[in-house]
């Protein structure tokens, strides 16, 4: 019985200090500490969302730190490179207010590796090192946070008042202000200018790119000053994220992080990474690089520059150092880590392309269109070979051939097969074309045409199965299977056996072959419709516009995940990356730790 007391009575006293650390600050309350674990924790699902405008900027003695209207950004100045993100500390800072802001004031801590944020309503601390978030509640927006020397407690004015706030998060009215008490305010964007003034004029000229042309010194939106590094400025943007600029020789450098558009219509695995389109629904359009450790980042695209103008992204695929995108008006080619005269720059194949500079890009850009001989503006699907790509359009296939090493060279384009007739989904399998279509699923070699050649040789997919003279929305090839992918079923078919090495197609296997329903119908149709499809020697993926299925091949699991829940809504885009999957939607791009067995975590 005395037990059970205690045990009441420790209960009780949880219960009052949960209630304490929630009260209001300005009465000498406790702050609540959201979350006090690594910041590592938290990297199964990631999403990715476009930081292109930037609020606050603070520099402490190892990071940057920089307030977008999507949340809080931490850079390595040590190693160069962003802080890893983590879907836990991303909830919890949204869930401190530190998120979707207009306004906020901003303070890098003078002791530790953290960071002051001042919100409508409270004060929240981020320690960078263990991930914690604090939150203490004020009254008010905070005007100024400020600290004194020798003196751990930050020093935060809202609503004309002062507060003392302790690093455990305590509160402490100051009714006749901080008197006499010293206090150093974190330089901000107007003693930037005090201390360089030749940057009033030189920004409009150092922020700028190739591809997202002149920023402008309108566009400027905070700043601050290295606290150990002489000269060294790191200016906030409107539209183009975060800069580090060198004051001394007035140079700058573009800090890229997370996607341009974080409408996402197409996504490519690269040798180090992933890279994404966007849709140019809100932007003018370009493309993304993230690395498969999310620290390292690229954007393509998205300025003045007519590269990806209003382009809404189709279709991606990498060959070598050549991407290839599919647009709404054409496709582009870009030839990654290049220098001007076309040579592979081998310092840019660091993360992939950290590259890919993008100085050295935009050197390396080619456009086709109809005028080139596409048979349609709209490109649906691309495979690329060593002398071009296959190119599936919404009138027909065609073949671009890029034979020109030169960024000034442009191929020609050959229309070859399925003329007028909608291509919507292209495989490689071996020295196999798989070829996706609103009617079927046809074969043909995948040997680049020569100039002038049209293709008669096309052969359609089991043609006595109506289920094969459907649309198909997706196609997928792993090691010995073929996903297709229709608007009622999904279906897996064993082509060992059936497409040589050679990419000879043999009709009597073709007709004897036998398929099976790679997922159940009814769970398909749950998805809604389908946008793309993955197969590998683990497991089948197939996403739909309202969730994610993906089968386990040899554990025969099923499961299912749907958007709007752990995912945004509205995927669009699906590609495998070994542990990772990388989803596409219309609200970021994700990234997903894959099961064990392949599958869904």
């Amino acid at each position: 019985m005395r037990s059970a007391t205690r045990v009441a009575c420790a209960l009780a006293v949880v219960v009052v200090l949960f209630a304490v650390g929630t009260s209001c600050a300005a009465t000498g309350g406790a702050g609540l500490a959201l979350r006090s674990l690594s910041s590592s924790i938290g990297d199964d699902r990631v999403v990715l969302r476009q930081h292109t405008a930037v609020l606050g900027v603070a520099a402490s003695s190892r990071h940057v730190f920089a307030l977008t209207t999507r949340g809080l950004l931490a850079y390595d100045r040590v190693f160069a490179r962003w802080s890893a993100p983590s879907s836990q500390v991303d909830e919890d800072l949204a869930l401190a207010g530190v998120t979707q802001l207009r306004a906020a004031v901003l303070a890098a801590d003078p002791i530790e590796e953290a960071v002051w944020i001042g919100v409508p309503g409270a004060v929240v601390l981020y320690r960078a090192q263990t991930g914690q978030v604090l939150r203490v509640t004020v009254v008010g927006q905070p005007e100024v946070i400020a600290f004194a020397r020798g003196d751990a407690d930050a020093y935060v004015r809202a609503s004309g008042q002062w507060l003392r706030i302790s690093r455990a998060g305590f509160a402490t009215p100051l009714p006749g202000g901080i008197g006499t008490l010293a206090l150093t305010i974190p330089p901000q964007l107007g003693e930037v200018y005090e201390r360089h003034p030749a940057l009033r004029g030189q920004l409009a000229f150092l922020l700028r790119d190739e591809f997202s042309g002149a920023i402008g010194a309108a566009s400027v939106t905070a700043g601050t000053l290295s606290p150990d590094q002489s000269g060294e400025v790191w200016i906030g943007t409107r539209s183009d994220g975060l800069w580090r600029v060198d004051a001394n020789f007035l140079r700058a450098e573009p800090l890229r992080y997370g996607v341009l558009d974080e409408m996402i219509g197409a996504v490519a695995i690269g040798e180090d990474g992933v890279w994404s389109g966007g849709q140019a629904v809100v932007r003018d359009g370009g493309l993304s690089f993230a690395s498969r450790e999310l620290r390292q980042f690229t954007w393509l695209g998205g300025g003045t520059q007519p590269v990806f103008d209003g382009r809404r992204t189709t279709a991606l695929s990498i060959r070598g150092n050549v991407l290839w995108t599919g647009t709404d008006r054409g496709v582009v080619r870009v030839r990654l880590g290049e220098t001007g005269d076309g040579n592979r720059d081998a310092g840019t194949r660091d993360a992939g392309i950290r590259g890919v500079g993008t100085r050295d890009v935009g050197s390396g850009t080619t456009q086709w269109g109809t005028l080139h001989g596409l048979p349609s503006e709209r490109v649906t699907a691309l495979v690329p070979r060593d002398e071009g790509a296959w190119v599936g359009t919404t009138r027909g296939l065609a073949f671009i051939h890029d034979t020109s090493p030169s960024s000034a060279g442009r191929g020609e384009a050959i229309a070859v097969a399925l003329a007028g007739a909608p291509v919507r989904a292209l495989v490689l399998s071996s020295g196999t074309l798989l070829i996706g279509s609103t009617d079927g699923v046809y074969a043909m070699s995948a040997t680049p045409p020569s100039a002038g050649e049209v293709r008669e040789t096309v052969r359609r997919l089991l043609p006595s199965l109506p289920a094969f003279r459907r649309p198909i929305d997706a196609l997928a090839w792993s090691d010995s299977v073929l996903l297709v992918v229709t608007d009622q079923r999904a279906h897996l078919l064993p082509l060992r056996d059936v497409v040589g090495a050679t990419g000879a197609i043999d009709s009597a296997s073709l007709e004897g072959m036998r398929t099976h329903a790679a997922v159940p119908d009814h769970e398909l149709a749950a998805v809604g419709p389908v946008v793309a499809a993955a197969v590998d020697g683990r497991a089948v993926w197939i996403a739909g516009a309202r969730g994610l299925l993906a089968f386990a091949r040899d554990a025969g699991v099923l499961r299912v995940l749907y958007a709007g829940q752990t995912l945004p809504e509205n995927i669009t885009a699906l590609a495998l990356d070994g542990e990772w999957a990388w989803v596409g939607t219309n609200n970021g791009l994700v990234r997903l730790r894959r099961a064990r067995d392949g599958g869904l975590p």
